[in-house]
């Protein structure tokens, strides 16, 4: 399947317009499909979650994969990189990712960060599905 621009779009000053008046809509796409997860019935993207990991002061990096769990399938946990010995209290990172995350996006583990997941430049997600593993 091929998409193409359609000719219905409208030049405007501001932002595309089409002829019947309405706004174009874009899609955002926030992560890959393959480390889509589904916890409860509701989609999680790791790289949204990760985002805003690392826009909390101390994370050098963080990895978010999916953790088995016996009533929703799936739970998001954090693997996290800090840039110094300093660390946030599990409870504190909660709090802060509560102000932008709905709560069945919150991590429930943060674990520490692993040196044999590391392939490279990259983080080896499948070698962290498993925290008895790495």
């Amino acid at each position: 399947m091929r998409l193409k621009p359609s000719n219905d779009a409208v030049e405007s000053s501001t932002s595309p317009v089409l002829k019947n008046g309405h706004q174009q809509r874009y899609l955002t796409i926030s992560g890959r499909k393959d480390n889509l997860f589904i916890s409860g019935g509701e989609n999680i993207q790791p790289e949204e979650i990760e985002c805003y990991l690392k826009q909390i002061p101390g994370i050098e990096e963080a990895v978010v994969v999916p953790l088995k769990h016996k009533l929703f399938g799936f739970v998001p946990a954090a693997y996290i990189r800090w840039e110094s010995s300093q660390k946030l209290p599990s409870q504190r990172i909660t709090q802060i990712l509560r102000q932008n995350l709905p709560k069945y996006k919150i991590p429930t583990q943060y674990l520490p960060w692993p040196k044999k997941a590391m392939t490279g430049l990259k983080v080896d997600r499948r070698k962290l599905k498993n925290p008895t593993a790495v």
